[in-house]
C-alpha cells in the first residue's frame, strides 16, 4: 500500500490515547523509537506498553499523542531533540485545526490563549547530552503544545512542529 499523503486532522484529534497504531493508520513507518510516520508532515508517538505498562500486548504499539512537523528531521528535534537532524521547510503548513482559530504565529497563539483564558504554559528545553544545547520553545495551549526553534520568542514565528494530547480512552 503507497503512503498516504494527507490525514484529516479533524478525525485523527478524534482518537483515543492508548488506541492500537494498527486502527489509525496501518501502513505506519516507525522513524524514530516511538515515532512513526503516518503520512506527509503526520506523526504518532506511540508506546510498545499499554496503559498499565504491560509490554507484549496484542496491537502495540499504542498511540500517546500525535504530532504534525514540517520535515521528518523536525519531527526527530521534537521528539528524541536530535538537533543535527532536523531541516526546516517553509513549504510545509501547519493544518488549520491545530491552530485554535488563529494564523499560527507565536502572538497570535499566545493572544488568543490569554483572550479565551486557555491554561498557557511557555517553556524552555535544553538536551543534557552530548552538549546541553538549547533545543526549543514549547508553548503549550489546552491540548496542543507548540514548539519554536528560536531561543526567544519572536512575534511572527511560526512552529515548526505542533503535538496534540488525545484523550484518554
Amino acid at each position: 500500500m503507497a503512503p498516504v499523503e494527507v490525514m484529516n486532522w479533524s478525525v485523527l484529534k478524534t482518537g483515543r490515547m492508548w488506541q492500537s497504531l494498527r486502527e489509525i493508520a496501518p501502513s505506519a513507518k516507525e522513524v524514530g523509537a516511538g515515532l512513526y510516520r503516518l503520512a506527509k508532515n503526520t506523526y504518532a508517538i506511540a508506546s510498545l506498553h499499554d496503559e498499565n505498562l504491560i509490554d507484549g500486548r496484542p496491537g502495540a504499539p499504542f498511540v500517546t499523542s500525535l504530532l504534525w512537523a514540517e520535515t521528518e528531521g523536525a519531527a526527530r528535534r521534537c521528539v528524541h531533540l536530535e538537533l543535527e537532524r532536523d531541516e526546516s521547510s517553509t513549504a510545509a503548513e501547519a493544518p488549520h485545526e491545530l491552530l485554535q482559530n488563529t494564523s499560527g504565529d507565536y502572538e497570535s497563539l499566545v493572544a488568543e490563549a490569554r483572550k479565551s483564558k486557555t491554561r498557557m504554559m511557555e517553556r524552555a528545553e535544553y538536551r543534557t547530552q552530548p552538549d546541553g544545547r538549547f533545543v526549543h520553545r514549547v508553548v503549550e495551549v489546552g491540548k496542543a503544545s507548540y514548539f519554536f526553534r528560536d531561543a526567544h520568542a519572536r512575534k511572527n514565528e511560526r512552529p515548526y512542529a505542533i503535538r496534540w494530547r488525545l484523550d484518554k480512552g
